[in-house]
């Protein structure tokens, strides 16, 4: 991917995404292959039982960037597996709904969802928990790939930059349809 994949450091600088986030984070990259600029956006989570109103957040930050249509995009949704993707908080589908509805009229839904299972640092890889939180995370995604193109991507993600750099990768060539 160009540029992307000359420059890797940009992207292992960026630190390990944080639910509780308060704020909208962007990145602009320009890749020789595609004629348009990619905007890599962290955002705050929704349902999270915050005192702050993530959707308020967003909007804000929509506009303040004079965000008025997107051609191609998608969703990297970090799920950390500690956490019951069957929880009312943790819903995968209603967190991209409410996403969706943040963006206004003639803004598309986002092409393509990647669903990346996190692990935080006290969570083992075959613990109960784990085994209990995996398949369910699965199941969602069969659900989730009618409405979104979602899809669960294939290795566990605990900050490594390698697992990141893949994911966003893979993410942008499913986007660019390469």
């Amino acid at each position: 991917m160009g540029a992307f994949d000359r420059d890797r450091r940009t992207h292992r600088n960026i630190q390990s995404l944080n639910p509780s986030t308060r704020d909208v984070q962007a990145w602009t990259y320009k890749c020789e292959q595609i004629p348009h600029n990619i905007v890599l956006v962290d955002t705050p989570s929704f349902h999270t039982g915050h005192v702050f109103d993530a959707e308020s957040i967003m909007r804000k930050w929509i506009q303040a960037s004079r965000f008025s249509k997107c051609g191609r995009s998608g969703i990297l949704y970090l799920h950390n597996l500690a956490g019951n993707p069957d929880e009312r908080g943790l819903l995968i589908q209603e967190h991209l709904d409410t996403f969706a509805e943040t963006f206004p009229r003639g803004c598309s839904v986002p092409g393509r969802v990647y669903v990346v299972p996190t692990m935080d640092r006290g969570l083992i890889p075959g613990s109960r928990i784990f085994q209990r939180h995996y398949p369910r995370l699965q199941t969602a995604m069969h659900s989730l790939h009618t409405k979104w193109n979602a899809s669960m991507f294939r290795q566990n993600f605990r900050d490594e930059p390698e697992i990141a750099y893949n994911a966003v990768r893979n993410l942008m060539q499913d986007i660019a349809g390469v």
